[in-house]
């Protein structure tokens, strides 16, 4: 072969891979699939050959994730066994998420504890109604409180009397991490998906650039610029809790109690700790452990995340001066 039928043999394997690189480009698109689920909204973003479209397997997902951990379900497992209901026959997601729960009761002292539901209830949140509980209400759903009031027998799952479970600090991470189940069960290897703020990505966007997630600023005011920070995030979950958004203030004294519940206490944290984003490899686990922050406390959130293997958190706390002041924990991306 002569130089000229070498260079010719080249620049056409070349070309091919040229021509053959830009027609892989336009087989596939980013497809985005969202809309309102779980008292909030979600979004989810995959790349995927043109005419593929995973929203009515996702909308299915959410309506089965319904009927077994929202309270807002009359008919939903959670909502029958808070009533007082046995269950006798196993609800492989509530099972699923009960046991994800138990272990991060344990890995957090405490601090993330769904068999609180009594003390969540008694708060009234969800009520908005400005009433802060009175002591009596709230021994007396603290009474009703603990992993102790939570029964399991072969299939069959039962609370105590008066007893009730409270999976909000959990339920939107662990639906996370099912559609993502679900999309890598059907060949999708680059996506993001994000249900109430909780999210999870894996890959790169069709710019064959790391997905970047914003962080909002806590606060509860509509403002133009909202976002805090803007990170990149591959190959992990993230999930940001705030007391900022959710929160009852007293009538007569004017002050606000956050959502963020002291499992000790039964009271509200009422910390400097504003928002606490966590890393993890799961949603699950970030979003709860990103409830169980905020419940500690600043100073404690801090000690927690140093101590915890495979978890990065970034905190924004009010300083001495009243002003929003940052903590990163060693590896969490900037």
């Amino acid at each position: 072969m002569t130089a000229i039928d070498r260079f010719q043999a080249i620049f056409g394997w070349l070309l091919f891979l040229m021509l053959f690189s830009a027609c892989s480009q336009d087989e596939f698109v980013q497809r985005q699939n969202y809309g309102r689920a779980q008292g909030s909204t979600y979004q989810v973003s995959y790349i995927s050959t043109p005419g593929i479209d995973h929203q009515s397997s996702i909308d299915s997902l959410f309506l089965a994730v319904d009927m077994s951990l929202s309270a807002w379900e009359p008919n939903s497992s959670i909502s029958k066994l808070n009533r007082g209901d046995t269950l006798f026959q196993k609800d492989e997601r509530l099972w699923a998420v009960m046991d994800s729960a138990f272990l991060l009761w344990k890995e957090s002292k405490g601090f993330f504890d769904i068999s609180m539901g009594a003390v969540i209830h008694c708060w009234g949140f969800h009520r908005k109604t400005n009433a802060v509980p009175t002591d009596s209400a709230l021994a007396q759903a603290m009474a009703s409180s603990g992993w102790d009031k939570v029964h399991r027998k072969k299939d069959s799952l039962w609370l105590s009397e008066g007893a009730q479970l409270d999976v909000n600090g959990i339920a939107q991470g662990y639906t996370v991490d099912l559609i993502a189940q679900l999309l890598e069960s059907r060949g999708v290897r680059h996506y993001m998906v994000e249900v109430g703020g909780e999210l999870r990505c894996k890959g790169r966007n069709i710019d064959d650039k790391v997905w970047r997630i914003g962080i909002d600023k806590p606060t509860d005011e509509q403002l133009e610029d909202r976002l805090q920070r803007v990170l990149p995030l591959k190959d992990r979950a993230l999930a940001t809790s705030g007391n900022y958004r959710k929160f009852i203030e007293d009538p007569t004294t004017g002050r606000r109690h956050g959502h963020s519940i002291d499992p000790n206490t039964g009271r509200s944290t009422n910390d400097r700790l504003l928002s606490a984003t966590v890393i993890a490899a799961s949603a699950t686990k970030a979003d709860a452990w990103g409830t169980a922050l905020m419940a500690c406390g600043f100073k404690g959130a801090r000690e927690w995340v140093q101590e915890q293997p495979g978890l990065e958190a970034y905190l924004i706390y009010t300083d001495k001066k009243g002003e929003w002041a940052e903590w990163f924990s060693p590896g969490f991306p900037r």
